[in-house]
């Protein structure tokens, strides 16, 4: 006869069905529902996703009205904390602005020339060139100019011409801020110059008006307000042009017109028949505001 004390066991079977039940009657919501002590001491630093449902309500939507995130603010990149870099400052104009352009035509014009006389000057070019005043002056177009020819007769020397012009503009009842400006039409010849006349007796010139341009020495150079460049119909005045002509709105400004590559930049014309010429007679000054 077998043992008859056997007992079968008693399996917790509720447990295998009921995995998650913590207490004896807890049914799934309620253990769906119970945050961990864990969550309650670090949801701001831990990831919500680590846990069944660390929210404080009863339904997803409703935990997306509690909960804020932090969004983090970028500041707008600023190129002058970069070593370095340069700002660039954005010009600053109204939507829809339309620019005012004015078109100027000058309202004297006038000239100062050494020339030769009717026996060929034995005179080289640093002494033509550094002359004080001119041997004509008046009604001259309005141009700079260069001419050299054989000095014959005579000792060898070259025949050399050097001319000066000067034009007036009117800008009285101009007002506001000029976005730019040039010199449009007829096309220079050759290069020229534009530059702020000094000591300017007026309209005709004399011959002392030669030199009656802003200008460093010894050669006669100084700051250049435009460049009259060959075959260029639209000439811009630099930075240095459009503040000197915006501090000379609502008056009359004068411009000395010389020739560049020989005038300017005291350069000899060197042997052979050669002239050089910018003339900008009948040009307009053309003016953006």
């Amino acid at each position: 006869m077998g043992r008859t004390n056997i007992k079968t066991p008693t399996r917790g079977s509720e447990y295998f069905i009921r995995p998650y039940a913590r207490g004896k009657n807890d049914t799934y919501m309620d253990v769906s529902q119970q945050v961990t002590q864990a969550y309650v001491d670090t949801q701001v630093i831990m990831p919500h996703s680590i846990f069944s449902r660390p929210y404080l309500a009863d339904a997803y939507p409703e935990m997306e009205y509690v909960y804020k995130p932090t969004i983090p603010v970028i500041p707008p990149f600023d190129p002058a904390t970069v070593p370095g870099a340069t700002p660039v400052v954005p010009e600053v104009q109204l939507p829809g602005y339309v620019p005012t352009v004015w078109s100027l035509t000058d309202t004297n014009n006038t000239g100062c020339s050494y020339e030769p006389g009717d026996v060929f000057p034995t005179e080289d070019w640093d002494t033509v060139h550094d002359r004080a005043t001119s041997t004509r002056a008046g009604s001259y177009d309005p141009a700079g100019f260069v001419f050299s020819s054989p000095g014959t007769p005579g000792p060898g020397l070259p025949w050399i011409f050097i001319r000066r012009g000067f034009i007036e503009y009117d800008l009285s009842g101009l007002t506001g801020t000029i976005l730019n400006a040039s010199i449009w039409g007829p096309t220079p010849t050759d290069n020229g110059v534009l530059q702020e006349t000094l000591n300017f007796t007026g309209f005709p010139a004399v011959v002392a008006d030669y030199r009656h341009f802003k200008a460093s020495s010894p050669f006669y150079k100084g700051e250049i307000l435009c460049e009259l460049v060959k075959g260029s119909f639209d000439n811009e005045f630099n930075s240095a042009g459009i503040a000197w002509l915006q501090a000379r709105l609502g008056s009359k400004i004068v411009f000395c017109i010389r020739e560049k590559d020989h005038d300017y930049d005291d350069i000899d014309p060197a042997s052979g028949a050669t002239s050089y010429e910018a003339n900008i007679s009948n040009a307009e000054l053309r003016i953006s505001i």
